[in-house]
C-alpha cells in the first residue's frame, strides 16, 4: 500500500499519477493483473492517472529503435493489445494537453474508457510543475483520497 499525502490526507490505496511511459506501464500492470482483481476486488489499485500519455502512441517514438519506444509508436500491436483490453473495472484519468510537444498527435491521449481532462497552453514537460494540472490531479484523487 502506498502512503503518501497531498493537503493534509493520506492516500491509502495506490493511487499515482503518472506521466508517459510510465502511465502505460502502470496500465500495462494493472492489464496483467486483470483477472485477480476480476475475483478478488480491486484494493491495491483505486485508480489510474495519466499525464500526458501517448495511450494511442505518438508518431514521436518512430525516431527510436528501443523496445519501450516501439511499444510507444502509432498503430503499435502493443499498444492496440492493451487498449482492446481495457475494461474499464479501474476508474482511469487522462489528464493532458492541446499544446503537448512530445505526445503527437495530441489526441492520443484521449481515452474513451474513461475521464479525459484537456488543457491548452501547457508543454508536455510542464504538465508536471503546472498548477492547473496538479489541481486536476488532486480533483481527481478526492474520491480515493481518505482522511
Amino acid at each position: 500500500t502506498l502512503r503518501n499525502s497531498y493537503g493534509g490526507q493520506s492516500i491509502t490505496s495506490s493511487s499515482v499519477p503518472t506521466p508517459t511511459r510510465s502511465s502505460l506501464s502502470a496500465t500495462a500492470w494493472a492489464d496483467s493483473r486483470r483477472a485477480h482483481m476480476w475475483r478478488h476486488g480491486h484494493a491495491k489499485v483505486a485508480k489510474i492517472i495519466t499525464l500526458g500519455t501517448p495511450h494511442h502512441g505518438t508518431r514521436h517514438a518512430s525516431f527510436s529503435h528501443a523496445p519501450d519506444a516501439r511499444q510507444m509508436r502509432l498503430g503499435s500491436p502493443w499498444l492496440a493489445a492493451l487498449n482492446a483490453q481495457e475494461t474499464g473495472a479501474i476508474p482511469i484519468a487522462s489528464i493532458w494537453s492541446c499544446h503537448d510537444d512530445i505526445v503527437a498527435p495530441q489526441d492520443s491521449s484521449n481515452i474513451p474508457w474513461g475521464t479525459n481532462r484537456v488543457f491548452t497552453g501547457i508543454g508536455h514537460l510542464e504538465m508536471s510543475f503546472s498548477r492547473p494540472i496538479q489541481d486536476a490531479v488532486y480533483d481527481e484523487l478526492k474520491d480515493v483520497l481518505r482522511p
